[in-house]
């Protein structure tokens, strides 16, 4: 019946919607009477309390109605970035740009895999939320029903969150084994005894915030970056790791570290790990998938120890550092190819010559 009003409108969706700005009903509705007012002066009166009756009641059936006619949908969020794709184009090639810089070969040194580094040399490290119980906002349920609950393992614990540090090599092997940091200390005969049952291939630290700090970035990089290489860490060859600007990885102390094992740091615009950093662009995702799948497959196996609450803090721990280790595992052994394309694909396992370049792949930008 407003077919200049809808089309306006879903003009309007599309523009709000490419900026990346959060919609809902509302919006739509302030958004049509606003235009209805221009459009249709005429169709507008105001009533003896002062307010504005529309010609259209912009009723939920209206709604429903424009949704689908115009093939709109309610949907999650996937992705929160500070920044729109086409925003942040100039700094991400400002960065692809340094990354080909630092892989140009110094005077006397030799080609190797990418310029100057091997691929083993050439990491991407991240830090990602873990949660304690992986509740995701959405389940399946019968259709109709208004409400839709979900039931929490323990008050608070899907909130309770622990942090996963996890650094990716250039080709797909695992040479860093991930770190989970706890929230709180690891004093006690208690907590002792539990790291006896951790996964060994897991490192764990514990803080106050359950999140890394200065003092963590330094023990990742002396106890495990240093050794992550397939040639002795003495010899000091190049590499180069690309990771964000938190800035307990870019305080004096940590800078002075990497630079003792003659590693690049190639920082990661703000705003944009999202589309260039390796981890983000595919690998966490399927993950921290892996790491729930194989919570629940414990949890179904075990149902009376996760059902009747016979377990503490310490058993959860316990079973996430396991699953983190096998999700590890299955990651490299299962998925080596991912991890090797999402290097490439942002550019940073590329030959240094240009040749190849036509592999850069970055979401949403030309």
């Amino acid at each position: 019946q407003w077919p200049e009003l809808e089309s306006r409108l879903f003009r309007d969706f599309c523009d709000f919607r490419a900026k990346g700005q959060s919609i809902n009903q509302l919006w739509f509705i302030r958004a049509a009477r606003r235009l209805f007012a221009e459009l249709y002066p005429d169709k507008v009166r105001i009533s003896s309390d002062g307010e504005k009756i529309y010609g259209c009641k912009f009723s939920d059936g209206w709604f429903s109605g424009f949704r689908c006619r115009w093939r709109i949908a309610y949907r999650a969020k996937t992705k929160q970035a500070q920044k729109a794709p086409i925003e942040a184009q100039p700094s991400i090639i400002r960065w692809m740009q340094f990354n080909r810089r630092c892989s140009q070969l110094r005077l006397g040194e030799r080609q190797r895999d990418i310029g100057r580094y091997y691929l083993c040399n050439i990491y991407n490290m991240d830090q990602t939320p873990l949660p304690f119980e992986f509740l995701d906002g959405k389940t399946y349920d019968f259709k109709g029903n208004k409400t839709i609950w979900v039931r929490a393992l323990r008050p608070g614990w899907s909130k309770r969150q622990a942090t996963l540090m996890i650094t990716v090599c250039g080709d797909g092997v695992p040479r860093c084994y991930p770190l989970i940091i706890f929230r709180g200390e690891c004093v006690g005969a208690n907590v002792i005894a539990e790291q006896l049952h951790y996964h060994p291939r897991v490192r764990v630290e514990f803080n106050s915030k359950a999140y890394s700090n200065e003092d963590i970035t330094l023990k990742w990089i002396h106890h495990d970056l240093k050794w992550a290489t397939d040639f002795d860490p003495t010899g000091n060859l190049p590499r180069l790791v690309a990771l964000d600007v938190f800035a307990g990885q870019k305080t004096p102390k940590v800078l002075k570290a990497f630079k003792s094992l003659n590693m690049t740091t190639s920082f990661i615009p703000e705003g944009c790990t999202s589309l260039v950093q390796p981890l983000d662009t595919s690998i966490n995702k399927i993950l921290k998938n892996r790491i729930s799948q194989l919570i629940d497959e414990e949890m179904d196996r075990n149902p009376n120890k996760w059902d009747d609450k016979a377990f503490n803090v310490s058993d959860r721990r316990i079973l996430i550092t396991h699953c983190v280790g096998e999700a590890w595992e299955w990651l490299h052994r299962e998925r080596k190819d991912m991890i090797v394309k999402a290097f490439r694909q942002v550019g940073l396992t590329l030959p240094i010559d240009g040749s190849q370049d036509s592999e850069i792949k970055i979401k949403d930008l030309p």
